[in-house]
């Protein structure tokens, strides 16, 4: 399984805090519209640590002197920075990213630059929504409200996705074990080394990354010491990312040292079980069940392998969880051997206890149970997506009377009594052929899907109006406008067929097929 790191970077995040805190009574209201910097002191005087888009365009950046900046732009509007806000900020927006990974783990605060990061393990999780690109989408839109700027990196290694947030000019997203290549043209400051290595580096003639992997190693060693080969090595994955991941105050977790590493996935899975076992275990004497589990395998090489586990319902059970764990354990290298197990209940959910003893309880707690593990089963294998809930809508139009969520609903909620509906309602309905001549009338034989229908039987109507409140544009005194009439007809080949006849601006009927019953 490789491994994949999702990089967030808040280039404004001291500023976008004054920004986003609008109700604050002594700052001024019109940050957002003027060019606006937070600033910092030391022994040379004041100093930039962040700056807002519009200073940015003026050429103001993080660490110059406050006096040249006024120079260049006297209608700068400046407050303090706040270093011990910029942390707690920055922790509210690891706690958001809890639904996207188990191990989140900080960059920064930085005081000089006034900016801020967010490291995402989401090895072997992306499939969880609906592929890489999907969850970059799904990420942006998640912290857009709370964000005034954030950039993107997704590689297989931590440098690499802190690399490619910054200096990427294309997709974000570098393709997975392609690493090498796909940062080839990366500048110097992708290594995250100092400004003044870099520079030195760039006299010499050297300005991207492939420039100093064509040099002797040797050579590059003894001019620039150890910490330039090392931050290379850490580019394409040679050395494990030292990444500190956060942790809540009181989790359900167990770690396990091995003195004798663990070298077969037969026992690996046996581990687990043992592991499992003692964690399900405490947290159901807490009368808890687990919402999302996380799993990290540390091998002797450095080599961390990680991935969560979501389920559907709260679970207590060990064999539920095995049954999902077994989708994703095959793809846990043990490699020269795993020295360390961690497993932590990320989300636990309160199980309310319920009496199974009499009458069929029992039974439908047990086919309560089954559903819960077949959803699960089904959104490791197809991603969280492919499996959702259909919830009622207080609509009379088929297509409006339900609406789709990957949770279930929080209240009990029944669909109103309505006639029979079809198994297979489309999406879009499809019009049919059939003759001019018997355009207002039921029709007895028609062209659809560019086969000939002939109607064995039909039953119907059932009529139904437009609901006026979504179209206040049309014409209230034309009843006819909106309306549809619908028909079940069986054809020669036993279908039954859900016809739909519906009237326009002029009054013309159009028909379709809207469904099918079986």
């Amino acid at each position: 399984m490789t491994q994949r790191f999702l990089y967030l970077w808040f280039p404004q995040l001291a500023v976008g805090r004054y920004i986003l805190n609008a109700s604050s009574p002594e700052q001024p209201a019109d940050l957002a519209q003027s060019p606006f910097a937070t600033t910092a002191s030391d022994h040379r005087g004041t100093y930039l640590c962040g700056v807002n888009a519009l200073a940015h365009k003026k050429g103001l950046r993080p660490t110059m002197r406050l006096g040249d900046a006024r120079a260049i732009l006297p209608e700068l509007k400046t407050l303090p920075n706040a270093p011990e806000q910029d942390k707690a900020e920055l922790l509210k927006l690891a706690a958001l990213a809890d639904q996207f990974s188990p191990w989140v783990a900080l960059d920064g605060p930085h005081l000089t630059t006034g900016e801020g990061g967010l490291w995402l393990d989401m090895s072997g999780a992306a499939h969880l929504f609906g592929g890489e690109e999907a969850l970059l989408e799904t990420v942006e839109q998640t912290y857009a409200p709370t964000v005034t700027a954030l950039h993107l990196g997704m590689a297989d290694t931590a440098l690499a996705a802190w690399a490619s947030a910054r200096f990427h000019t294309g997709n974000p997203r570098l393709k997975e074990g392609e690493t090498l290549q796909e940062t080839q043209d990366f500048p110097l400051a992708a290594l995250d080394i100092p400004a003044q290595t870099v520079q030195n580096l760039n006299r010499l003639g050297l300005r991207t990354l492939s420039d100093l992997r064509e040099l002797p190693r040797a050579n590059l060693t003894t001019r620039f010491g150890p910490d330039l080969l090392d931050r290379l090595d850490r580019m394409v994955g040679s050395h494990a990312p030292s990444l500190s991941f956060l942790h809540t105050d009181k989790p359900y977790e167990v770690i396990r040292f091995f003195p004798d590493p663990l070298g077969s996935q037969e026992i690996v899975r046996d581990t687990v079980v043992t592991l499992l076992t003692t964690l399900c275990h405490d947290i159901k004497e807490a009368g808890f069940g687990i919402r999302m589990l996380g799993i990290r395998f540390n091998r002797v090489d450095g080599h961390v392998i990680s991935f969560p586990l979501k389920t559907s319902a709260p679970v207590q059970d060990v064999s539920a969880l095995m049954r999902l764990l077994d989708n994703q354990l095959p793809g846990v290298d043990p490699g020269f051997g795993i020295e360390q197990i961690h497993m932590r209940a990320l989300h636990c959910q309160w199980v309310e206890q319920t009496q199974v003893t009499l009458g069929n309880d029992e039974e439908q707690n047990a086919d309560s149970g089954a559903l819960s593990g077949l959803i699960d089963h089904l959104r490791q294998r197809l991603g969280s997506q492919a499996v959702t809930y259909m919830h009622p809508q207080a609509s009379h139009l088929p297509e409006r009377a339900f609406t789709y969520s990957s949770q279930p609903s929080k209240e009990h909620q029944s669909f109103p009594t309505l006639p029979e509906r079809p198994i297979r309602l489309l999406n879009k309905p499809e019009p049919i052929k059939i003759d001019n001549s018997h355009q207002n009338t039921v029709p007895q034989s028609f062209i659809w899907r560019k086969q000939r229908i002939e109607a064995q039987h039909i039953s119907g109507p059932e009529r139904l109006t437009r609901e006026w409140w979504h179209d206040l544009k049309l014409d209230f005194w034309n009843a006819r406008l909106g309306m549809r009439d619908y028909y079940r007809i069986q054809d020669q080949a036993g279908r039954d067929l859900w016809l739909c006849c519906s009237y326009a601006q002029d009054n013309q009927a159009r028909w379709f097929v809207h469904g099918w019953f079986g």
